[in-house]
């Protein structure tokens, strides 16, 4: 007989994480057990140079987790992207970091809230109980990103998503291949249906040893501003530059390609992003020159960076 209920598909990317990829399977892999046809793992490694899934493979060997290796590393955003890529038309799909730590019943209540007609399911530091929420460009943009910006924090109903799984190769230099694609959903078909749930309903905590590299997010992240109404985009966009200006450009170099795509986003948006950017591109240069002891002096200094920051969003009034 045909299985009906809602089947949930859980992928894994990974890079020379396994310690901490370990822990993550030993809090899964038993609540695996009960679900054989309902929920399937992936752990697709990034082309570790130690091989991670070869060391697992022995000790995890249920039927519905399976291991796999990309040739070459492809990126961290790229591999998370891969997630849409794998997931079947009638699966919900769960990006889950190996170090976003999960508590002992995350499948269980997952698989409890599961719904046909319900787009996607997140969890939240901003919400005190499970409740329902509809998610459009009309929210305020911190919430938005802070709801369903980690990527362990959404589970994705696949034929709401499947159609969108290009913009998520797209906008991989963006650090938000996943929002890319949720983003792309909302333009496309409009506002979708969410479960929010709080966060420490599934997890445990993320695994403070896995200190990551997101300089990526703060130059690329500007990209998603393609996907979103003007008006909606220029709240985003000007909020994130008066906070990340300085890091945007000091990261510029590590980032090239991307800076000046974001670049170009932010200069389309309007006169005084053109002189943010020049006063953050000045700023930069002036610190860089100047001696340590000054710099650090200037970038700890969070009374002259709110003055900075209260200057540029008095030109906000203005153009």
């Amino acid at each position: 007989m045909k299985h009906t209920e809602p089947r949930l598909f859980i992928y894994i990317p990974t890079f020379d994480r396994p310690e901490i990829l370990r822990k993550q399977l030993d809090l899964l892999a038993p609540q695996l057990l009960g679900y054989p046809d309902r929920v399937r793992l992936l752990v697709n490694d990034n082309c570790s140079p130690n091989g991670v899934n070869d060391c697992l493979r022995e000790k995890y060997h249920e039927p519905n987790i399976e291991f796999r290796q990309n040739p070459n590393n492809i990126g961290m955003s790229a591999n998370a992207a891969l997630g849409f890529v794998f997931a079947e038309p009638d699966e919900f799909l769960w990006i889950l970091s190996d170090n976003d730590h999960v508590g002992s019943c995350a499948v269980e209540k997952i698989l409890n809230m599961l719904c046909s007609n319900v787009d996607l399911f997140a969890v939240s530091f901003h919400v005190a109980e499970k409740q329902s929420y509809t998610v459009r460009f009309d929210a305020h943009w911190d919430f938005l990103f802070a709801t369903f910006g980690l990527i362990s924090g959404a589970v994705y109903n696949m034929k709401t998503f499947g159609p969108f799984i290009e913009n998520a190769f797209n906008y991989h230099n963006s650090c938000y291949p996943h929002l890319a694609v949720l983003f792309s959903a909302i333009k496309s078909v409009g506002p979708l249906k969410a479960i929010v749930t709080p966060y420490y309903e599934l997890f445990i905590g993320p695994d403070l040893r896995a200190q990551g590299d997101y300089s990526l997010a703060v130059v690329g992240k500007f990209i998603l501003a393609t996907l979103m109404p003007v008006n909606f985009a220029r709240q985003f966009c000007w909020n994130f530059l008066l906070n990340n200006g300085l890091y945007f450009y000091r990261y510029k170099d590590k980032h090239y390609l991307t800076y000046l795509q974001s670049k170009a986003v932010l200069s389309s948006l309007g006169f005084r992003f053109r002189i943010a950017l020049r006063f953050f591109g000045l700023t930069e240069k002036l610190v860089t020159v100047m001696p340590p002891f000054i710099k650090r002096l200037i970038i700890r200094n969070e009374w002259l960076l709110m003055k900075w920051k209260t200057f540029l969003t008095s030109i906000e009034g203005i153009f």
